[in-house]
């Protein structure tokens, strides 16, 4: 059992000789991102619950003042709908306006049977979000960390397509036939 959170040098400033510094630097790493990805998906979960409350309570509004008897159908019928209510949150939370988004990374080719052809990017798609990647944060270590950090797990893609508009996909960074871990090569806008 090392320790995660003291220093890596020692008092002259070298390197401690009695814990494995790399070891400790990659697992500081991996648990930064796993926090952040926590953060993002407590955010997610947030809003999907705002979302539930705010139509639970538009619909209590809507219904009038009921009797006794009714109240047990009632309460039925609010939790049937607030499964809805959750269900739909998912798809509340991808009506971002992209409006307002710039593209940063055009697709300039997908190799066949790549995780981006699986993925169904397109040559000519715009990329205006890779994961938490948009323009505004956009650089060559964001993206490689994206991508690492996202092996086998589906990221969101949202791209801008010539006669299509905004197009959702999830893309599963993985190993396969070809080079890297994406299958496709993106120039900067």
């Amino acid at each position: 059992a090392q320790n995660y959170t003291g220093s890596l040098v020692d008092a002259e400033g070298f390197p401690r000789n009695d814990i494995d510094v790399h070891a400790i630097r990659t697992t500081r790493h991996q648990i930064a991102c796993l926090q952040t990805d926590l953060k993002a998906i407590n955010k997610q979960i947030e809003e999907a619950m705002f979302t539930m409350h705010k139509d639970l309570k538009s619909q209590s509004d809507a219904q009038p003042p009921v009797s006794a008897p009714q109240v047990k159908s009632s309460v039925s019928s609010s939790s049937s709908s607030s499964s809805s209510v959750a269900a739909a949150a998912p798809t509340t939370r991808d009506e971002t306006d992209y409006s307002t988004f710039a593209p940063f990374y055009v697709v300039n080719d997908v190799s066949l049977d790549s995780p981006a052809y699986v993925a169904q990017l397109q040559k000519g798609d715009q990329v205006l979000q890779f994961g938490s990647i948009t323009k505004s944060n956009k650089s060559p270590q964001a993206m490689q960390d994206v991508v690492a950090h996202s092996v086998g797990k589906p990221v969101k893609v949202v791209v801008l397509r010539e006669g299509q508009g905004v197009v959702h996909l999830s893309l599963i960074p993985q190993q396969w036939g070809g080079r890297g871990l994406l299958g496709c090569h993106l120039v900067d806008v």
